[in-house]
């Protein structure tokens, strides 16, 4: 199930998020990747991080996040990285060290965050619109779906 949230000028806003996982959890998903390529937010505060606290504990839903590309400043996580019980991933770089840009946290209650992380440098893909091949990019958007993936396999 896919379902794009984000608009290329007016961002990611919440009342899209929403029904985007209600569609999913009525489609019957059971794990949620988030590449949504927020600001950072106090995610402790955060309405959405509510929302998915709760899909997470009523539905038994596996909800995997991206932490962010603000480097190593404590308690700078992507927008939904301070999500308790979602997995947060961060991004390894082709030596499997962390990346420059993955955010390390700790989250906004201290806790250790991310809880893993997957490869999110140098990543190819497609060139849409552009008529060529593709392109190269790097950040923990890359890197969470990774992980949703590799779960959706074991589960």
């Amino acid at each position: 199930v896919a379902a794009k949230v984000c608009h290329p000028t007016r961002g990611c806003p919440d009342h899209a998020i929403v029904a985007a996982l209600d569609f999913a959890v009525e489609q019957g998903a059971n794990i949620i990747n988030l590449s949504l390529g927020m600001q950072y937010a106090n995610g402790y505060y955060y309405l959405l991080s509510r929302v998915l606290e709760n899909i997470i504990r009523w539905m038994n839903i596996l909800v995997v996040v991206p932490s962010g590309n603000f480097g190593n400043k404590p308690f700078a996580m992507g927008g939904l990285a301070d999500t308790a019980n979602a997995i947060t991933v961060g991004a390894s770089s082709t030596k499997n060290h962390m990346e420059w840009f993955s955010a390390r946290g700790p989250d906004i209650l201290n806790g250790l965050k991310p809880d893993i992380s997957a490869p999110g440098s140098y990543m190819m893909l497609a060139n849409a619109g552009s008529g060529k091949g593709g392109a190269r990019s790097r950040g923990t958007s890359y890197s969470s779906p990774l992980v949703a993936g590799a779960a959706a396999l074991l589960s």
